[in-house]
């Protein structure tokens, strides 16, 4: 299984590249209703969008930026008590609608290196069988 965290974010918990089985047997747009019925109980609901979206003024920030990091942090932060937090990630993971800042506790950094890990493990496997 495949670990991705952030190299600059020294996250306390990476995050798994792998898709939990209940998660992983429902399709997409199940996957959003359930996140969806998190309704009030997911912290996104009270908070200003902004807080998950790192930027500078009116431009994304840049990922090596302290500002952009300390952003992230307090976003994440946000994120740790979600109790849909893994369907949430995935739900960015299959859609283009999470391309941009955290979703499920994520970097759009790695999201993009999940999908490579997965992208990597599903060949492996073909090319295995």
């Amino acid at each position: 299984m495949t670990i991705v965290a952030h190299p600059r974010l020294a996250l306390s918990a990476p995050v798994r590249a792998t898709v939990p089985e209940h998660v992983e047997m429902l399709d997409t747009e199940t996957l959003a209703e359930f996140v969806d019925a998190g309704g009030d109980a997911r912290p996104c609901q009270h908070k200003d969008p902004e807080d998950y979206f790192p930027l500078i003024g009116s431009k994304p920030a840049k990922p090596e930026s302290k500002r952009y990091i300390e952003e992230q942090v307090r976003a994440r932060q946000l994120c740790q008590d979600c109790p849909v937090l893994v369907e949430c990630r995935e739900l960015a993971l299959r859609t283009r609608g999470g391309r941009h800042g955290v979703w499920g506790g994520t970097s759009e950094w790695e999201r993009v290196n999940i999908r490579t890990a997965r992208l990597a493990e599903t060949r492996a496997a073909k090319a295995a069988a």
